[in-house]
């Protein structure tokens, strides 16, 4: 057994990469269990289904010791399963390389009795790169995200499904049907695409809102590990996937499109992540509201399948779009690398990491759990953009601040493998501690530009109790906070029932108020002309 546990940090030291109190722990499985996690959930009854890369399919129910886990096998013989949807205990939905496929255990004996294929749509090349995950749509339908092929492999003579030539070009390519697309799948009817541009859509994930996320992996046409929030008919920016788009049909080489044009078209990511804090995003998680973790409830956890690390992200909602904030959750201190997914227990009192090494970087492999004891360490609750700066919010309460820096550079868009930080600029913001526990950053209009990435630095942060804040955190910016001001517009009334009236208000009016998306929230005062009987 393997368990390190942080409880003792000296106050004046710096983060160790693991929250104080929090304990990491190497889950055992049975002997000669190639432990290569491609996909992990929990059941409702609080067994833990996971599925591993080479064809089994493990349950068990965890035990306070992690080497006591009593491990059964529940089913076998998939290709490189990646993504599990646990419908109830003993029925599965499982994404495998070649289909979507139905699990389940008829007569309850612990051990599946039937496999169903429930979609062979998408294309199959033979080429190793070709992993799918899924999701729950919420109402009974899956969402599911099928990997482009590599160029570090080859396609087989014979595919499942139309081969194309122009999507054979390039690093990452598609060649065969709907590879690099998010789609929606529901019983009974035909796959629905959803959203195209995909490198590597290696985890998609439902929040608590219902909204659909999705990471993906540095490398053409991606100059960093980008976070999409997904929406129906967007373009993601790796262009070898429009070849299965029909409003392209008859494009020889999706990669000669014009960059203006694939520019225009691309719906930028809520988060571009640096190279210094993630190399490969797999699937995301969102925190619960009533676990362990209540202070970042809502916020969303994403590993790394390429290093020892967990990402904490602090998606809001600016201008129509999502963008925000990023820090470490957990870096190294114990941590293996290959994380590759994610599941909350259903307590919300510890965090289930599957490892797997993929075939790139050093070989990692594994289950590891990390239980949360109480929250003591210093850390950003949440980070927000304002009208003229950045608001912080901390854990715990500040000693005064005199000087912060911020580094603000954006990535450029294009074919080639990852992306350096370009046009770097060194702002000194105007620091201002508004509450015990939050700072306001000051910047000027010209300063905040959207389409940059700003790597605030806070070395110089300590709390009251003498914790020095030694986290990263970086903010996405995309889009600017619209100044609060008051619309004028001239409304249809009608009179209703009771004395009661209904007000129209024109779509331009409310295009005035934000102009691509229309407000979540906002309030109109009237002023009354003419005699209202």
């Amino acid at each position: 057994m393997k368990s390190i546990f942080y409880n003792a940090i000296a106050l004046l030291g710096g983060w160790s990469g693991l929250a104080r109190g929090y304990q990491i722990e190497t889950i055992s499985f049975p002997e000669g269990v190639p432990v290569e996690v491609g996909a992990i959930e929990f059941a409702a009854t609080g067994e833990l289904y996971v599925a591993l890369r080479r064809g089994d399919i493990f349950v068990a129910t965890p035990k306070e010791d992690p080497t006591q886990f009593e491990w059964r096998l529940f089913a076998s013989g998939f290709h490189n399963p990646c993504g599990i949807h646990v419908v109830s205990p003993g029925h599965l939905y499982i994404a495998q390389m070649a289909e979507l496929t139905e699990v389940i255990d008829d007569d309850q004996d612990g051990v599946a009795d039937r496999y169903v294929a429930l979609s062979t749509e998408i294309g199959l090349s033979g080429n190793y790169h070709e992993t799918m995950d899924l999701c729950p749509d919420g109402e009974g339908g899956l969402y599911l995200a099928p990997g482009t092929a590599s160029h570090n492999g080859p396609t087989f003579t014979t595919t499942r499904g139309e081969f194309a030539d122009s999507g054979r070009l390039g690093r990452n390519y598609s060649s065969v049907k709907w590879r690099g697309w998010i789609l929606h799948w529901q019983r009974g009817k035909e796959l629905e695409p959803v959203s195209s541009g995909y490198r590597m859509p290696n985890g998609i994930e439902r929040s608590p809102k219902g909204e659909i996320w999705c990471g993906d992996n540095e490398g053409d046409w991606r100059a960093s590990s980008p976070v999409y929030h997904v929406t129906q008919d967007t373009f993601a920016g790796h262009p070898s996937s429009l070849v299965w788009d029909s409003r392209f049909e008859g494009i020889e080489n999706p990669l000669r499109l014009p960059r203006l044009l694939l520019d225009d078209l691309w719906n930028k990511p809520a988060f571009q992540l640096p190279r210094n804090m993630i190399n490969s995003c797999a699937e995301p998680t969102f925190i619960p509201e009533d676990g362990a973790l209540r202070d970042f409830a809502g916020q969303m956890l994403m590993p790394d399948q390429s290093g020892e690390r967990i990402l904490r992200l602090m998606p809001e909602w600016v201008d129509g779009n999502y963008q925000g904030a990023a820090t470490f959750f957990i870096a190294g201190a114990g941590l293996n690398r290959g994380n590759n997914r994610l599941a909350f227990s259903p307590e919300g009192d510890a965090l289930y990491v599957g490892q797997t090494g993929r075939g790139w970087g050093k070989l990692s492999e594994g289950l590891q759990r990390v239980s949360f004891g109480k929250q003591e360490s210093f850390e950003v609750r949440h980070c927000g953009l304002q009208e003229d700066g950045f608001e912080v919010l901390f854990t715990q309460a500040l000693e005064e601040v005199s000087t912060i820096t911020i580094e603000r550079y954006r990535y450029s868009y294009g074919y080639r493998y990852g992306g350096e930080e370009i046009d770097k600029v060194e702002l000194s913001p105007k620091v201002i501690r508004k509450e015990e526990n939050v700072l306001h950053l000051g910047l000027s209009k010209d300063e905040l530009l959207p389409n940059h990435v700003y790597r605030i630095n806070l070395k110089a942060v300590t709390s009251e109790e003498g914790q020095r804040f030694d986290n990263e955190l970086v903010y996405n910016l995309n889009r600017l906070q619209r100044p609060r001001g008051e619309v004028e517009s001239t409304v249809a009334v009608e009179k209703g029932e009771k004395g009661k009236f209904r007000v129209e208000v024109g779509e331009s009016s409310l295009r005035s108020i934000s102009p691509k998306v229309f407000p979540t929230r906002f309030s109109i005062r009237f002023s009354m002309r003419g005699d209202m009987e």
